[in-house]
C-alpha cells in the first residue's frame, strides 16, 4: 500500500479544481493549457494528412476496381469479386468520422 501512495505522489492524477472564490474568466484560462496542445489541437496540421489518405484510397480503389473488372467472366457483366468496396470501408473505419465526406468524395 506505501508503493502504492508513494506512486500516487509521485504522479499527480487528480485534475486541476479551480478557486471557488476567483472569476470564471480565471478558473476558464487556468484550465486551457491542460485541455490544449500545441501539436494537436490545430485542424492546419491534419490537412496534409488527410489529402494524402484520400488519395491513396482513391487509388486503392482504383486498382481494385481493376482488379475486380479482371475476375468478371467473360460475356458478363457482373463481376464475381468487387474488392474497391472493401477499400472504401476500410478507409472510412480507419478515418475519423470528419474525413468521410473527402473520402467518399475520392472514390467518385
Amino acid at each position: 500500500m506505501r508503493r502504492f501512495t508513494k506512486l500516487l505522489d509521485q504522479v499527480s492524477i487528480s485534475p486541476h479544481i479551480p478557486d471557488p472564490g476567483c472569476s470564471t474568466k480565471e478558473s476558464s484560462s487556468a484550465l486551457i493549457p491542460m485541455l490544449q496542445h500545441p501539436e494537436t489541437d490545430s485542424y492546419v496540421h491534419d490537412i496534409p494528412r488527410t489529402f494524402v489518405a484520400a488519395l491513396a484510397v482513391a487509388a486503392g480503389y482504383y486498382v481494385g476496381t481493376l482488379f475486380g473488372f479482371a475476375l468478371t467472366p467473360a460475356g458478363s457483366t457482373i463481376s464475381a469479386l468487387w474488392p474497391s468496396n472493401s477499400i472504401v470501408m476500410a478507409g472510412l473505419l480507419l478515418a475519423s468520422p470528419r474525413r468521410w465526406p473527402l473520402m467518399l468524395f475520392a472514390v467518385l
